[in-house]
């Protein structure tokens, strides 16, 4: 239980940090790597300061992977939000807690393995996904099918990112994991930086709200992200984050005036009920504490 409370306060502040991106991709005009960099600039300080010195990682191999994984995602989220709105990037990401469920057991052996009922609530999470932009798929233009297939791409890498998450959970101290993170990313993403030649700018003050929250989300929810798989099965963790959907959709009617459609409503109602049953069977099972 405690692992799915962990990982739906790593979602809700997901949530603000993807409404912050969008902000930055579209309404600033900033390069989605010019945003990862500055996530990894502001994320860092705070990140070094919550590890307190434990700096030493055990699973290395898995910090390795989970570093390379984790930038791919990010970066491939980054630039999908260009083309899609909060609530359409977090319906997308729905189905990374289903690519966890097929990768956890093969990666991290049949204990992970996820029952009828976990199945049951990652296919209900997956069809209330579905209904919520059901309108947008009928319609989708070339530059919304690209952003689209970046963010399958992000859930993809991010559910190798997030069954690292499990391994090193078992070894590893999560304020370290995050501040190693937020190192990595940030050396990727200046090498990037160079060798692609993007300009890099100093921003106006009025722009620094927005590129600090981002980074001050970040860890935040990176923090209690991996305090999610270190405290619960990887399957059972992953599909709580199917309140992501929700709200996404939130953020979008409040900060970008986009009201949720019939369909979103209904998707929304659908992706909850997910949630009853995954709390249900948690409640139920000793390995959900």
């Amino acid at each position: 239980m405690r692992g799915i409370v962990l990982m739906v306060a790593a979602v809700a502040l997901f949530s603000v940090m993807a409404g912050l991106v969008k902000i930055g991709t579209t309404s600033y005009g900033y390069h989605p790597l010019e945003l990862v960099l500055w996530r990894s600039l502001t994320s860092l300080p705070p990140a070094f300061l919550l590890a307190q010195g434990r700096l030493h990682v055990t699973s290395r191999n898995w910090l390795l992977a989970r570093c390379l994984f984790g930038f791919v995602a990010m970066l491939s989220w980054f630039t999908a939000s260009r083309g899609l709105f909060v609530g359409e990037l977090s319906v997308l990401s729905r189905l990374q807690p289903i690519f966890v469920g097929v990768m956890a057991p093969l990666l991290l052996g049949q204990s992970e393995r996820g029952g009828a009922g976990l199945w049951t609530a990652t296919g209900l999470g997956l069809l209330g996904s579905i209904i919520l932009i059901s309108p947008d798929l009928a319609s989708f233009e070339v530059e919304r099918l690209g952003a689209a297939g970046l963010a399958v791409l992000a859930a993809g890498t991010s559910a190798l990112a997030h069954t690292c998450l499990r391994a090193l959970g078992a070894t590893d101290d999560p304020r370290t994991i995050v501040f190693w993170f937020q190192l990595a990313v940030g050396i990727i993403a200046a090498v990037l930086v160079l060798v692609t030649g993007l300009p890099l700018t100093l921003p106006p003050v009025e722009h620094l709200p927005v590129l600090l929250g981002i980074g001050l989300f970040a860890v935040s929810g990176q923090l209690m992200l991996t305090a999610a798989y270190r405290a619960g099965q990887a399957q059972r963790v992953a599909t709580a984050s199917y309140i992501g959907p929700v709200l996404g959709f939130a953020f979008d009617a409040v900060v970008f005036g986009a009201v949720p459609t019939v369909a979103a409503a209904t998707g929304a109602l659908v992706v909850l009920a997910a949630g009853g049953v995954l709390l249900r069977i948690s409640d139920r099972s000793p390995t959900g504490s």
